[in-house]
């Protein structure tokens, strides 16, 4: 039998690579165009790709960076029937679902189990709480390990995938080098350096021979939003912490780059075409606001989602967590010039005074959250408003219960028993009182 002992990386954008092996290419979370998070991210730059020998498309979540549907949607049309989506079981079957409706193959990867795909070619995958997941691509010679942008500051989790690979050694660990959501000015350049150091962690423990930054090559792009790129790790930033800091080999990738595993690679090249974008930010182009929505339509776009989580949720148990978390938090929609506040279960109201504390935000930016079960997560990945970090997580906290719907999770009875895998239930844990903005 043939062996698939080679493998090339090409990388595309952000945290989108092609791997490729004999007669097998698997694209991974393609984000090509476009932009993410209710129009707050943009790609710095967007070039053409080669796609036309795809086999596989292996997504680690949903969102849109990694799982852009757009392109899934008007992509590979005429051979949809020769390719595989690979994509972590889940309770809901939703990506499977819309998948398989556009006419893919799909494969469902079960949780920390290798999967043969080609000849000797194997793939493991591991789910990180609450939706993520990490993925081991294996053949003879090579193990390319991606954990995307899966949060991994706690060393049990980097252990738990060292367990899962045994003595594999990693040839290649592709990791995200940058902040990817809300934290306020006090809290960003901590936010810049702990995610270095959860790279070092990385290095550390799984020892890989070859370490790729990726999954950070966006910039804030709304007007709303673009205060968040003031610390920002760069390239440059990065590639000096990882020389002082890591054991293995730093492989900087440019677009339509391709690098066979585990040659020498020299990076200037690569740093200077990022850096380009980086050092000249500012003239990057912005994202204008939406359409404002005024307070009687947002009213009922309120009433429409609280009647969607109590149709979902024990009410009984929705009302206990609301006396525990549904602080009120007051709001200025500054573009309709109008003071409310809002809480889960109890209501909206408008305020005839300005409050002493409220979060800023453009009214189209609540609207999305009350639309949408994942709107608070795009809300805080967005950072399309101004608030500290106190105001910030009390709102997360008391509409959370949308985002974790939006996962195939429950506030009922019957739904405990999965809070209790993939160390769920210790993650809620640290949500409920630390908030989102928050590590432990």
């Amino acid at each position: 039998m043939y062996k698939n002992y080679f493998m090339n990386i090409t990388f595309l954008n952000h945290a989108s690579y092609i791997l490729e092996s004999e007669n097998t290419k698997i694209l991974f979370d393609p984000y090509l165009y476009g932009t993410a998070f209710n129009n707050s991210w943009k790609l710095f730059n967007e070039e053409k790709h080669d796609l036309s020998d795809i086999n596989y498309i292996f997504f680690s979540h949903e969102h849109p960076d990694h799982f852009q549907v757009d392109f899934i949607k008007n992509h590979f049309n005429e051979r949809r029937d020769e390719i595989t989506i690979l994509y972590q079981e889940t309770y809901d079957k939703r990506v499977k679902t819309f998948c398989s409706k556009l006419g893919y193959n799909f494969l469902e990867l079960p949780n920390y189990k290798e999967t043969l795909l080609e000849n000797d070619l194997k793939i493991t995958l591991g789910k990180v709480p609450f939706y993520d997941s990490w993925v081991m691509v294996s053949n003879s010679e090579n193990n390319i390990l991606n954990v995307n942008d899966c949060v991994l500051e706690d060393p049990s989790l980097v252990h738990t995938i060292k367990k899962i690979s045994g003595d594999s050694k990693i040839d290649v660990l592709l990791t995200q080098f940058s902040y990817a959501g809300f934290a306020d000015y006090q809290h960003r350049s901590i936010n810049a350096k702990s995610q270095l150091e959860t790279i070092k962690l990385q290095d550390t423990i799984l020892k890989p021979k070859n370490i790729i930054p990726f999954a950070s090559f966006i910039y804030f792009a709304h007007k709303e939003s673009f205060y968040m790129n003031d610390f920002i790790n760069t390239p440059e930033i990065t590639e000096t912490f990882l020389k002082n800091n890591i054991s293995g080999n730093t492989i900087w990738l440019k677009p339509n780059e391709k690098w066979k595993v585990n040659e020498k690679k020299d990076n200037h090249t690569s740093i200077a075409y990022w850096m380009q974008f980086y050092n000249n930010i500012n003239s990057l182009p912005k994202v204008d606001p939406g359409e404002s929505v005024n307070i009687l339509e947002l009213e009922k776009k309120y009433q429409k989602y609280i009647t969607r989580i109590k149709s979902k949720n024990n009410r009984f148990l929705l009302s206990i967590y609301n006396i525990a978390l549904g602080k009120y938090v007051n709001m200025h929609l500054y573009d309709i010039d109008t003071f409310i506040k809002i809480n889960l279960l109890t209501g909206l109201t408008t305020l005839q005074n300005k409050p002493e504390n409220f979060i800023k935000l453009h009214s189209e930016t609540l609207a999305f959250v009350f639309d949408f079960d994942f709107g608070i997560d795009t809300f805080s990945v967005s950072a399309r408003f101004e608030s500290d970090a106190e105001l910030f997580n009390r709102f997360c906290q008391s509409f959370a219960i949308g985002e974790l719907n939006n996962t195939g999770k429950y506030l009922k009875f019957s739904d405990f028993y999965k809070f209790f895998q993939q160390g769920i239930f210790k993650r809620l844990i640290n949500f409920i009182t630390l908030g989102p903005g928050n590590k432990k």
